[in-house]
This record gives structure tokens, sequence and C-alpha cells, in this order.
């Protein structure tokens, strides 16, 4: 019984997951504390089919300018219970953590930028999804 029931979750999980691999997202970040508004992220995720998973890049950008451009792997954790899915954006030394809405209405959101010890409060919008 208990290998039927993890088979079923499994699949479960694996059958609302599936659509979600082929997209694509691009999100807009400002630096939640910052006074002067030109510092700001750019993130995208996609599924490589190449790799057989989610991955990305989150770009740091001033004025509209890359300064820095990380690639990164994307992991996504639904957390049913509370209705939500936490992304998470993971470089060596570069991580972004959102949460999302399993609704896929996330046209605003917040997000949390760590680079070192450095940690700053996002406030993100959708690009293009």
């Amino acid at each position: 019984m208990r290998f039927i029931s993890a088979f079923l979750s499994f699949f479960m999980v694996s059958s609302i997951a599936l659509p979600q691999e082929l997209t694509s997202s691009v999100y807009e970040c400002h630096f939640a504390n910052s006074l002067i508004t030109t510092p700001s992220v750019r993130m995208k995720d996609y599924f490589d089919t190449q790799k057989g998973q989610r991955v990305g890049k989150v770009d740091l950008l001033e004025n509209e300018n890359v300064i820095e451009s990380t690639p990164t792997l994307v992991f996504q954790i639904p957390l049913w219970d509370q209705q939500i899915l936490v992304q998470i954006w993971h470089a060596q030394d570069l991580r972004v953590d959102a949460q999302l809405s399993l609704s896929g209405k996330n046209s605003v959101f917040y997000a949390v930028y760590h680079k070192g010890s450095l940690q700053q409060d996002l406030f993100c919008s959708t690009l293009s999804n």
C-alpha cells in the first residue's frame, strides 16, 4: 500500500510539474531597501533539455547595463499546504530565493538575494512567462 501511495504522489507531482518544465520566465527585481533605484536584478529560468533540469541566469544591472551575469541551477519546491512554490536560483557564490504562488499568478513577488555575506530583499515583477 505504501508503494502505491508513493507512486500516486510522484505521478501527481510529475504531471503538475511537467507543463511548467518547458516554460521559461523572466523577472525584473529591484532592491527593496535601496534609495537609489539604478541597481537591479534580472532573473531568467528555463528547462534545459540537454541537462534535463531547470537552469537560469541572474544578471546584476546598473542603469540597465549588465555588470555581472551568473549562470545558475533553478530548483522548484512546491509547498502544497501553503499553496506556494519556492524557487531558488543557485550558483556557487550566489543564491536568490523566491516564493511564488502555485496558481501561476505571480505578477509581483518578493525574493531574497544572497551574495557572499550580503543578503538583501528584492521586489520582483514578471516580465514574461
